[in-house]
C-alpha cells in the first residue's frame, strides 16, 4: 500500500484541475456577467464606484469554486481519519465529521472567506484599471473591454480582460500597454522582455520599432489580451495548487484534533514534523530549513527562520510569501508514552 505522503499526493493531483477547472469557470462567469452598456454609462461619468458596482463581481459566481474545495477538505479529512495510529492495545474507530462545528468553522475561513478574498483582489484590480485608463486618456468603451474582455468572432465568451488577475498581474498588463503606445523604441524594446507574452506578436511590435510607429490601439488590444490570458492561466494554476494545498492540509489537521479526542490523550501528546516538498525550480530557502523540524502538541505553531508562525505548511498565516505554490507537507503522529514515566 502507498505510504500516505504519496496518497496525499495523489489526492491532489486528482483534484487541483478540477479546483483549476472551477476558478476559470468563476472568471468566464463574471466576465459574461459585465454589463457593458451601464459599465461605459458610469466610466463617461467617472463614477468610479458605479462604474465597479457594474461589473457583478458578485461572490456567488465562486459557488463550484467553493463546491471542490468543500469535497477536497472532506476528502483529506477522511483520508487522514483512516490513518491515525491506533492507541496500543486498542481499537479505536476514526471518523471525520465535516459537521463537527469546529471543522464547518476551518471550512468557512478555507472557501467563503478565500472567495471573499479574491473579489476583494477583483475589485482592487478593476479599480487599478480604471483609474490607469483615464490616466492615459482611454475612451470609456475601451476601458470597458479591456477590463471585462472582449467576444472574438465566432466566440461566446470575453477574453483578454482584466477581471481575473492578480494586483500585480494588473499592473504588468498596464505597463506593457504603456510601452506599446508609448512610441518609444526603448520602451516598446521591453515588451520583447516580458516573459508571459505572446510571442506570436514579437514581429509585428519588433517592426513598428524599426520603423518608428506607433502601434493602433486595436493591436495593442490584441496584445495585451493574449498577455491577460496567459496571465489568468498562470493565477489560475498558483490558486488550484495553493487553495487545494491550504484545504488539505487544513482538513488534516481538524481531522487530528477529532479523532484525538477519540482516545482521551491530550493536544501535548501530538508530534508534528515539517517536511519540504520539493519547491520546482525555486524552492524557498526558509522551507528547505524546516525540513524534518517537529512541534510538540496539536496547537503548537511552527516558527519560521524569519519569525512567522504556522500551524502547517500553507497555513494562511504565512501569506503568500510562504503559501504560494507551496508543496510542503506535514507528518503527524501521537506519542502514546505521554504521561508515563
Amino acid at each position: 500500500m502507498a505510504s500516505l505522503r504519496a496518497q496525499f499526493a495523489e489526492l491532489l493531483a486528482k483534484l487541483e484541475p478540477r479546483v483549476r477547472e472551477a476558478f476559470e469557470a468563476a472568471i468566464a462567469n463574471l466576465r459574461n456577467g459585465v454589463q457593458i452598456r451601464l459599465l461605459v454609462e458610469r466610466l463617461e461619468r467617472q463614477d468610479l464606484d458605479g462604474a465597479i458596482e457594474a461589473l457583478n463581481l458578485d461572490p456567488a459566481a465562486y459557488a463550484s469554486f467553493r463546491m471542490v474545495l468543500n469535497e477536497t477538505f472532506t476528502a483529506a479529512g477522511m483520508l487522514q481519519s483512516s490513518n491515525i495510529p491506533q492507541p496500543p492495545g486498542q481499537r479505536v474507530v476514526f471518523r471525520f465529521d465535516v459537521a463537527d462545528p469546529a471543522a464547518e468553522q476551518v471550512i468557512r475561513q478555507v472557501t467563503a472567506d478565500r472567495v471573499t478574498n479574491i473579489i476583494e483582489a477583483d475589485r482592487q484590480a478593476a479599480r487599478s484599471a480604471i483609474l490607469s485608463g483615464f490616466q492615459h486618456g482611454q475612451h470609456p468603451s475601451r476601458i470597458a473591454l479591456d477590463l471585462a474582455g472582449r467576444v472574438g468572432q465566432g466566440q461566446n465568451q470575453r477574453t483578454g480582460g482584466i477581471i481575473g488577475l492578480s494586483g500585480p498581474q494588473e499592473g504588468y498588463v498596464q505597463s506593457m500597454r504603456a510601452r506599446l503606445l508609448s512610441g518609444d523604441p526603448v520602451e516598446m524594446a521591453k515588451v520583447l522582455e516580458m516573459t508571459r507574452r505572446d510571442k506570436r506578436f514579437d514581429r509585428a511590435i519588433a517592426k513598428a520599432i524599426r520603423d518608428g510607429k506607433t502601434l493602433s490601439q486595436d493591436d495593442v488590444a490584441k496584445i495585451t489580451g493574449r498577455y491577460s490570458d496567459r496571465l489568468l492561466a498562470l493565477r489560475a494554476e498558483t490558486i488550484a495548487r495553493t487553495e487545494t494545498g491550504m484545504a488539505v492540509m487544513a482538513a488534516r489537521q481538524e481531522s487530528f484534533r477529532q479523532g484525538l479526542g477519540k482516545t482521551g490523550y491530550p493536544e501535548q501528546a501530538v508530534i508534528r514534523k515539517w517536511r519540504h516538498g520539493g519547491g520546482g525550480l525555486e524552492p524557498r530557502l526558509l522551507h528547505i530549513q524546516m525540513n524534518g523540524k517537529t512541534v510538540q502538541g496539536l496547537t503548537e505553531p511552527f516558527i519560521l527562520p524569519d519569525g512567522t508562525r504556522m500551524m502547517h505548511p500553507l497555513d494562511p498565516a504565512g501569506g503568500a510569501r510562504h503559501c504560494a505554490r507551496c508543496t510542503c507537507d506535514m507528518e503527524l503522529n501521537i506519542d502514546y508514552s505521554w504521561g508515563l514515566t
